[in-house]
This record gives structure tokens, sequence and C-alpha cells, in this order.
């Protein structure tokens, strides 16, 4: 069984032991985003395409999407909250 709590305290730990300072709720969207970009990214890998996540690299691109066969590409940005409707 994955730990996750024990996941998350490593990450900020790390976080704070660089030097990044930023406020727990700015902290926890970023966090939100990011597991938003990776839901996102294994669900259409689960589909069959083949789904990149750019990391922030690249302005206003969250994942670049692919076909199977590669012929066809798309980008996307993903929009992610901590409240939805269920």
């Amino acid at each position: 069984m994955i730990n996750y709590a024990g996941m998350i305290n490593l990450v900020r730990s790390r976080i704070d032991s660089v030097g990044v300072v930023m406020d727990k709720s700015k902290r926890s969207g970023i966090l939100t985003g990011t597991a938003g970009v990776y839901f996102v990214a294994s669900w259409l890998a689960a589909k069959g395409f083949h789904a990149a996540p750019t990391f922030g690299n690249a302005p206003s691109v969250d994942i670049l999407v692919g076909s199977e066969d590669g012929s066809a590409t798309v980008c996307l940005q993903v929009k992610t909250s901590r409240s939805a409707l269920r």
C-alpha cells in the first residue's frame, strides 16, 4: 500500500529545504493542478493515446496528445478544482 500522506510530506519538506517560500493555499493549488494533469494524461493513455505532460515548460499547454499512429496531435490545457460536482 502506498503512503500518500508520507509522500506529500516528503515533497513539502524538500520544497521547504531549498528555500521556496509559498503559503499553504498556493502550494495546495499547485499540487491539485499537477494531480489533475496526471489524471487526464493517465486517462488518455488508457484510451490508447500518447499523452505527454509538459511540466510547465510550454505556455498554455499542459499535455501534448498524439494518436496511436502519430497522424494527429493536439495540445490540451487542464483546469483542476479542489471541489467539483460529483
